[in-house]
């Protein structure tokens, strides 16, 4: 993957308790099958994202649907960020209302669910991960925000019917 991507994130939740991540670049992630014969399937997250062992194109990722993938510290398991990321403010603050200031940071507003008016899912204005990535932080800036957290996808863990 290129390295624009941050070497290593660190995700807090609204508790403190902190998740942290680093950029594994000898796999990749897809929503469809591996960009060569020789990568490997390492990992099928769910119906639509794969990662794969192998050298990831240089090209526009966003657009070729090819995301970076972290491997979550200290268990190793594979995380793989979206792009989206995930902001709240306190009830009766609705997160339209937050539009103007999201978009001077470099953020737009992609989803404000009707269940939870007061959140939303945001994308880096340019569209690229990297940028989303690098710059949630900022978003922690907003005024009355509860909570910034990038949308990172990890495997289900799965219990076995008895």
């Amino acid at each position: 993957m290129p390295s624009n991507y941050p070497a290593q994130l660190e995700v807090r939740s609204k508790e403190g308790a902190v998740a942290r991540y680093e950029l594994a670049p000898e796999f990749y992630a897809s929503a469809g099958r591996p960009l060569s014969a020789t990568d490997r399937l390492v990992m099928q997250l769910d119906e639509n994202i794969a990662v794969f062992e192998g050298a990831a194109p240089k090209g526009d990722a966003a657009a070729d649907k090819i995301f970076p993938v972290y491997r979550a510290q200290p268990s190793g398991a594979f995380a793989v960020p979206t792009g989206r990321v995930w902001v709240r403010f306190p009830e009766g603050i609705k997160a339209e209302g937050q539009q103007e200031a999201m978009k001077k940071l470099g953020f737009s507003i992609e989803e404000s669910p009707a269940w939870a008016p007061q959140a939303a899912w945001v994308r880096a204005s340019s569209g690229t991960i990297a940028d989303a990535l690098a710059a949630a932080s900022r978003l922690k800036s907003l005024l009355d925000v509860e909570l910034v957290e990038p949308q990172i996808l990890t495997a289900l863990a799965r219990k076995s019917e008895r």
